[in-house]
């Protein structure tokens, strides 16, 4: 049954784009809410590494 494994693979495909919306508009309220305690942890962290990690998942 190859045909019933594409259109799963596809419909994943489809459906990521609709995970990562509703996980960037979970952190951007997150961010709304704390932005004072994120502003925080990017202060007290001291590694370049560390902060560009927060940057790439806000």
């Amino acid at each position: 049954m190859p045909s019933k494994r594409v259109f799963s693979t596809t419909g994943h495909l489809l459906w990521l784009p609709f995970i990562w919306i509703g996980i960037f508009k979970r952190r951007l309220l997150r961010l709304l809410n704390d932005r004072a305690s994120v502003l925080q942890a990017v202060q007290t962290v001291h590694r370049p590494r560390k902060i560009l990690l927060l940057l790439l998942f806000l």
